[in-house]
């Protein structure tokens, strides 16, 4: 994970801090109950995503924006679809706002590195 740490980095580099602050004081400012997060794609992820700042509902769970996500790339079951935060998978049933308070940024705002992996090994029944 560390190389897409760099992807991290490169994203925040690109914006001065305050600037990034300020916009995302603002979100949660204009959403009550949304919180800013952005989506970096991994080095090996081959889904690209046009946006990759969300404002996501605070009682959100991962699950049901992976849910989001996969039905966005239109996924089958065999492809596998990963967020990642702060280097680790969070919890499936981990609400945004939880999420928010423990692992945001400096910033206030959560960066996700999104990975796929595809499934080698289809069960014959």
């Amino acid at each position: 994970m560390s190389l897409d740490r760099s992807e991290i980095k490169k994203y925040k580099e690109s914006t001065q801090f305050q600037v990034r602050k300020e916009s995302y004081d603002k979100i949660m400012r204009e959403n009550p109950g949304k919180y800013p997060c952005v989506i970096i794609k991994g080095n090996r992820c081959k889904y690209n995503i046009p946006t990759h700042k969300f404002a996501l509902e605070g009682s959100m769970t991962v699950s049901c924006f992976l849910y989001t996500l996969r039905r966005y790339f239109k996924l089958s079951p065999k492809q596998g679809l990963y967020l990642y935060l702060c280097d680790t998978l969070p919890m499936l049933g981990a609400k945004i706002s939880e999420l928010h308070q423990r692992c945001s940024d400096e910033d206030g705002c959560l960066y996700f590195v999104l990975t796929n992996q595809e499934d080698k090994g289809a069960m014959s029944v």
